[in-house]
């Protein structure tokens, strides 16, 4: 469990905890199976127990998921991995 500090709206700090992990992200179509492995997120204590991404994880995986449902890349990816890959 990592803990962080912010400041809040008023300038003091408040204490964030969140647990962090990657996670597998998978789903099906009439196209086929598709699979992203290694995903990052957090698990923000007060709010939910449901796992978070970050804008940038977010972007990075519609991205992926575009690709790979028009056959540019494989139908399984680490993001870990496909995060360094230059798209040009």
């Amino acid at each position: 469990m990592a803990v962080t500090t912010t400041l809040n709206a008023h300038g003091g700090s408040h204490m964030n905890r969140y647990a962090e992990g990657v996670k597998d992200v998978a789903w099906e179509n009439e196209k086929g199976r598709y699979v992203i492995r290694n995903v990052p997120f957090r698990v923000y204590e007060e709010y939910t127990n449901e796992p978070v991404y970050s804008s940038d994880v977010t972007l990075k995986l519609l991205l992926l998921k575009e690709l790979m449902e028009e056959n540019e890349i494989p139908n399984e990816v680490d993001f870990m991995k496909a995060k360094e890959l230059s798209l040009e």
